[in-house]
């Protein structure tokens, strides 16, 4: 499997993951600042990956790619800092994808022509 292959997936799961985070929302009993975080992380998640999908078809720009691994850093920083909080199995999982993601990222290189 190549890195390209492989960070393709790996953007395709953050995307399920920000999905998988909104389709919570239903089962909120009520608004509230938890609830938001939970929500707007999703979104974070979603936009993150796709920055990364980005910079999959424009390896050249160096500033999506910039982006990319920028949000990904973020977001696995923002996982760790949730351990503290939420010692669980999906932050560990959640924290792996977004430092993978900012790894690959990192190494791409267009494509010879």
């Amino acid at each position: 499997m190549t890195a390209r292959r492989l960070t393709w997936i790996l953007a395709v799961l953050g995307v399920l993951l920000g999905f998988g985070h909104l389709a919570f929302l239903s089962a909120a009993p009520r608004w509230a600042l938890d609830v938001l975080w939970f929500a707007l992380s999703g979104v974070a998640f979603i936009a993150t990956a796709l920055l990364n999908v980005a910079a999959l078809r424009a390896p050249a720009d160096r500033l999506i790619r910039a982006l990319a691994v920028g949000g990904d850093l973020v977001l696995a920083g923002f996982f760790a800092a949730a351990w503290l909080v939420l010692p669980a199995p999906q932050v560990i999982a959640g924290g792996l994808l977004f430092a993978s993601l900012a790894a690959l990222t990192a190494t791409l290189r267009p494509r010879p022509v």
